[in-house]
């Protein structure tokens, strides 16, 4: 199975950003088009949506970044869930 780390270098390289140039992934010097490419990618591959509020530069300026922003999503999504299933539950 895949880090988020792992995933994430995948889809930096399919939306063009050389993770080999940038090892250590510190400021990934990316512009707001390939922002957009990548949000929709991650959106896309994850089964998410990324608010606006949360398409802020400093959420794409390095995988550890990026990472974060992923896995308030994921929380938010395995926490609706949770909820989900609890009411669910209440009802059986």
């Amino acid at each position: 199975m895949k880090s988020n780390y792992d995933e994430i270098r995948q889809i930096l390289n399919e939306t063009g950003i050389d993770t080999k140039k940038n090892t250590n992934y510190d400021n990934l010097e990316i512009d707001s088009i390939t922002i957009i490419e990548l949000i929709l990618r991650i959106e896309k591959f994850y089964g998410i949506t990324i608010l606006q509020n949360d398409i802020k530069i400093e959420n794409f300026s390095n995988v550890n970044a990026i990472n974060n922003l992923l896995l308030k999503y994921l929380k938010k999504e395995t926490d609706e869930s949770i909820e989900a299933n609890e009411e669910l539950n209440f009802y059986i």
